[in-house]
């Protein structure tokens, strides 16, 4: 199983790409250093809950949409199985408390779930 630092870092690559932007424009445009971002985005750096919030602000997406690789994690060595909800990336709409609320308990569940 893959690290969800990972997980969450290559889905916050994914986003940033779709948006067009380098990762020196979106490290710059949140107050970090491009390097902080390139160790986000491979794992190495765990993102913080304000740079997550300032990510979705500047792409544009809903906080959920970080997590979605947590609950399709990609199984075979050709990235076969469940693939994420691309309707995710679509959304403009801004992130709601009962987003938040969803995304954590997912979370809270994934948790739960190793712990049996």
């Amino acid at each position: 199983m893959q690290d969800k630092h990972y997980l969450i870092g290559q889905r916050i690559k994914e986003i940033r790409m779709r948006a067009g932007l380098s990762q020196s424009k979106a490290a710059e445009a949140i107050g970090v250093a491009q390097s902080h971002m390139s160790n986000i985005e491979t794992g190495r750096s765990h993102v913080t809950m304000e740079n997550l919030m300032a990510l979705r602000d500047l792409f544009g997406v809903k906080m959920a949409d970080f997590f979605v690789d947590l609950d399709y994690p990609k199984t075979g060595a050709e990235g076969e199985g469940d693939e994420p909800n691309e309707d995710a990336l679509a959304g403009d709409q801004a992130v709601t408390l009962s987003d938040l609320i969803e995304a954590f308990t997912i979370i809270k569940g994934k948790k739960s779930g190793l712990a049996k």
